[in-house]
């Protein structure tokens, strides 16, 4: 989990659409579903240590804003 790249500023918001696996069309409900799964899949996987959380979650969430 230490290599991922969580600067929001590296991503396009097609490559941002691809992360969260949105349809072609999609709605504001679709990504914030979305990052709620992401969310708790990663946060519940066991592999992200209490101090990555924080980073990750502010990404989720910006990059749900991004979008």
């Amino acid at each position: 989990m230490d290599n991922l790249d969580l600067d929001i500023n590296n991503y396009t918001i097609n490559d941002l659409e691809k992360f969260f696996h949105l349809p072609k069309k999609y709605s504001a409900n679709d990504v914030e579903n979305k990052e709620y799964t992401l969310r708790e899949q990663l946060l519940n996987s066991g592999h992200v240590d209490k101090f990555f959380k924080k980073d990750l979650i502010h990404f989720l969430d910006s990059a749900k804003d991004y979008i």
